[in-house]
């Protein structure tokens, strides 16, 4: 059976919080980088081991790797616009929130 997540998503250049995804408890966090006009998302166990380590957040694009696997994650996030109006550009990008949508499949 697929399950879907949401993960939160927040309009500012660094956040991080707590959350749980596949019974695994994480902290994840995305920072805006001004170099690659993209948030990069970095998904860490609670006790600091680094999962994901700033992997740019491409639109529809999976982000996994065999640490977050063996960690028990056995799904991907992806980031989706949230209608095919909103085009994937840096200032539609750097406004994440209000344009995108960031999922945990599993």
């Amino acid at each position: 059976m697929s399950v879907t997540t949401i993960i939160p998503i927040f309009d500012s250049s660094n956040f991080t919080y707590s959350t749980s995804v596949d019974g695994v408890d994480v902290e994840v966090a995305c920072v805006w980088n001004t170099k690659t006009t993209h948030y990069h998302l970095t998904v860490s166990l609670r006790d600091g081991t680094v999962l994901i380590d700033g992997n740019k957040m491409v639109v529809g694009y999976p982000i996994f790797n065999t640490a977050s696997f063996n960690a028990g994650l056995k799904g991907a996030f992806y980031l989706f616009t949230f209608n095919d109006t909103i085009e994937d550009i840096a200032e539609t990008r750097e406004n994440i929130a209000a344009n995108f949508i960031l999922t945990y499949h599993s």
